[in-house]
């Protein structure tokens, strides 16, 4: 399933904003996002905001995309697929 980029991506931005001020989204203390999240540039566009890779220049944001990535895929709500268990007999 593909995620669409770009100014797509703002509700997702919104949603991991929120749900980490409401402390249902837990940072690892890892350190590799947290100078992810350094790097990345907040750049406003009418109503909505991007955070973009040219926004942020040379800085690397590869995990906070990934992260927006995982919010928008959840937020879909997936079903996650019923196994049909057989039971055998021998």
């Amino acid at each position: 399933m593909g995620i669409s980029q770009g100014w797509k991506l703002g509700g997702a931005i919104k949603t991991t904003e929120r749900k980490l001020a409401e402390g249902v989204l837990i940072h690892g203390d890892q350190p590799l996002m947290a100078w992810c999240v350094g790097n990345a540039r907040v750049e406003p566009k009418g109503n909505a905001i991007l955070i973009t890779k040219q926004a942020s220049g040379r800085g690397k944001i590869d995990p906070l995309m990934a992260l927006f990535n995982a919010v928008s895929l959840m937020s879909l709500n997936p079903e996650p697929k019923k196994k049909a268990y057989e039971v055998f007999f021998i």
